[in-house]
């Protein structure tokens, strides 16, 4: 659409940090980041493969009932009449309106930066919808991703295998298809690097976005009440806290022999390629076998995940 701002999409494996690269994007002066809403896997991605025939006083209504979009400081109806009659994508023209909104609202603000963990699986319909946007991921070391997972309120009653092939499968969508479809507007930072030496990971990102790099970035956690709703604090808290240089490598104490192992066995490739030590393989028969029969039941488990991709 004419006029749209310029999108930066924050992503990464749910619990890698994406929170936290949405608290240092939003504390530039540069960057406007809203509330995570995932108003466009609600909406947008739906829309762009079955635009919504409904009355646009049905759409208007669903906006209305949006448990997301209430978290917004924005005043809803003046957006909602920026629609208009017969527009075959509603949704999206809502979404262009609201980044438009939000940066009218910041001074100086020229990026719109919306985050959303799930934004890894869908690299090929967003640079679709979106053809001039920027895709952050934020990478973690799997082992520390998936104790994380375990730990969280929405993820400790999931079994141990879901969060590990979860992680499998956002690293290869990344991979594949990230890089495939966003090409040189496709970016990754380390989250190790970012808390230990964050000044130098920021400023790398700010030289691949040509924006100056700016100290307050660093003081993230003062400006995190924007991004950080009541209901979020008890898996996102850590936000409103300065970095946490020592939130690394917790996996060799928080993961059982068995668990590591595991992971290893399925995570091996991308531990390597991305410079994680391996420190439990042994290359035997019967880790062989194991893997193997991982290997059979992530395969199931993607084709299971790539069908409901595409129903819904």
């Amino acid at each position: 659409m004419k006029g749209t701002p310029k999108l930066l999409l924050a992503t990464g494996i749910g619990r890698s940090g994406t929170t936290l690269l949405q608290g240092m994007l939003h504390a530039h002066s540069q960057i406007y980041s809203p509330p995570e809403t995932k108003y466009l896997k609600r909406y947008v991605i739906p829309e762009h493969y079955s635009p919504d025939t409904s009355d646009l006083s049905v759409i208007k209504d669903r906006l209305r009932a949006s448990d997301t979009l209430s978290r917004l400081d924005i005043d809803l109806e003046i957006l909602l009449d920026k629609l208009d009659e017969g527009e075959s994508r509603p949704y999206l023209q809502f979404y262009h309106h609201l980044m438009m909104y939000c940066l009218q609202q910041t001074s100086g603000a020229r990026f719109f930066a919306d985050k959303d963990p799930l934004f890894i699986n869908y690299p090929a319909e967003l640079d679709q919808i979106f053809p001039h946007a920027i895709m952050i991921q934020i990478i973690r070391d799997p082992r520390d991703v998936i104790l994380s997972r375990i730990k969280s309120k929405w993820g400790r009653d999931q079994h141990f295998l879901v969060h590990l092939f979860e992680t499998r499968y956002g690293f290869e969508q990344a991979e594949s298809l990230g890089i495939r479809y966003f090409k040189n507007r496709f970016t990754t930072i380390s989250y190790e690097e970012l808390v230990t030496d964050p000044q130098t990971a920021l400023q790398q990102l700010c030289n691949y976005l040509n924006i100056p790099f700016e100290l307050d970035m660093l003081h993230f956690h003062k400006k995190s009440d924007s991004i950080l709703t009541k209901e979020e604090e008890d898996w996102k808290g850590n936000v409103r806290k300065p970095v946490m240089k020592g939130n690394i490598n917790k996996w060799k104490k928080g993961l059982s022999a068995r668990q590591v192992f595991e992971i290893e066995l399925v995570l091996e490739d991308k531990l390597t390629s991305l410079d994680y030590e391996v420190t439990s393989l042994q290359g035997t028969l019967s880790e062989n076998v194991r893997q193997l029969t991982l290997n059979l039941l992530y395969r199931v488990f993607k084709l299971l995940k790539n069908a409901k991709k595409k129903i819904g």
